[in-house]
């Protein structure tokens, strides 16, 4: 299935042998230390376990140009108390390369689209102050910031904060 496509590009449904490619980015987002995901590179069985243990319910989605996988996109469970459940965070991932080039925005505009057509009440995200194009970004997409949480983020010797955002579906 494709979701969006547009010349060499697009956007569709991740499938297994995706997800060397998908854990790499993930894992280049870690060292940089710009994922609030968590705090040591993953292996391919951990990303695929998180990613496709949830599902039908969740989906995740690859940015694909002249054959190459540039950046990811998902939605996530965002807590695993029941009540939470209509609650989805959504989390993209572009490569250090292909960013500033719209992918990370296509990406979350398809899948704000994709959780409200699967019946999801509202979507979270959780990111850190910094760099500000991304706290930017999640408010020209109409995300509301809820608030900060300090020094919960461990971070080599320090802490950081992070933010959340929350926007109705």
């Amino acid at each position: 299935m494709i979701a969006y496509q547009k010349s060499e590009s697009s956007i569709r449904a991740i499938d297994a042998a995706d997800l060397p490619r998908i854990t790499a980015i993930f894992n280049e987002a870690i060292e940089a230390g710009e994922c609030t995901n968590d705090v040591r590179p993953r292996t391919v069985e951990q990303m695929t376990a998180w990613l496709t243990g949830d599902l039908p319910d969740y989906e995740t989605y690859v940015y694909e140009s002249s054959g190459d996988v540039q950046a990811w996109a998902a939605i996530t469970r965002y807590h695993e108390r029941e009540a939470y459940r209509p609650t989805v965070e959504l989390v993209v991932f572009v490569t250090r390369a292909a960013r500033h080039a719209g992918i990370g925005g296509q990406l979350m505009n398809m899948l704000l689209e994709r959780a409200k057509q699967l019946g999801f009440h509202s979507a979270v995200l959780i990111l850190f102050p910094e760099p500000l194009y991304v706290i930017e970004s999640a408010k020209k997409l109409g995300f509301g910031e809820l608030g900060r949480l300090h020094n919960v983020y461990p971070a080599e010797g320090s802490w950081r904060d992070i933010v959340l955002f929350q926007r109705r579906l």
